[in-house]
C-alpha cells in the first residue's frame, strides 16, 4: 500500500499518510505531522461479525486481562479509526483479536499503514508483520507496549 487515508465523519478530521514517509492530518490546512506516543487508551477490536474468535474464552481472557491490567482505558471499537487515533497520539494501541473468519483488509488496512507512518509498531497477533491477509493485528505506540499486547494475544489465543 502506498497511501492511506482514514476519515473521520463525525469531526471531520482526515489522516493520511505515504508509505515511507510521513503521515499528517490532511484536514487542517498547515497538514501537521503525526506522530504516535504513549497514552492511556487502549482500542480492542473483535474483528468481523460472530463468532468474533474460534473461542469467546479467549475473547473473554483478552477484555478481562486488559482491563485488570489497570493502566489503560479499553474502547471497544470496530473501525479504522482507532488506528488514525494512535497516529495522532490520542490512543497508545489498538488491536484486533484474530478470528478465523477473514478479516476484510478495506476496514483495517489504511489504518495499519497510517499508523506504521506515524511510528507505531504494527503486526500481526503473533509479532510477525501484518499483511493483508492476517487474522488479527496489533499496533501499539511504544516496543514496550507492543511486546506487551502480543504476548497476552498469544497467552489468550495460543501461538
Amino acid at each position: 500500500m502506498k497511501v492511506a487515508v482514514v476519515g473521520d465523519g463525525v469531526n471531520g478530521e482526515v489522516y493520511a499518510a505515504e508509505r515511507g514517509h510521513r503521515a499528517f492530518l490532511a484536514s487542517d490546512a498547515d497538514r501537521p505531522p503525526l506522530r504516535v506516543r504513549d497514552a492511556a487508551i487502549i482500542a480492542l477490536d473483535l474483528g468481523g461479525k460472530p463468532p468474533y474468535s474460534d473461542s469467546t474464552e479467549a475473547v473473554g481472557r483478552l477484555h478481562a486481562r486488559l482491563v485488570s491490567d489497570g493502566r489503560y482505558h479499553i474502547r471497544m471499537l470496530g473501525t479504522t479509526l482507532p488506528l488514525g487515533r494512535l497516529a495522532s497520539g490520542a490512543f497508545a494501541a489498538a488491536l484486533m483479536a484474530p478470528s478465523s473468519y477473514p478479516v476484510d483488509p478495506l476496514h483495517c488496512a489504511a489504518g495499519c499503514a497510517l499508523a506504521e507512518a506515524a511510528g507505531a509498531l504494527v503486526g500481526d497477533e503473533r509479532g510477525n508483520p501484518w499483511t493483508l491477509q492476517s487474522a488479527g493485528f496489533v499496533a501499539a505506540a511504544t516496543p514496550e507496549l507492543h511486546a506487551f499486547l502480543v504476548a497476552m494475544m498469544k497467552d489468550c489465543f495460543g501461538s
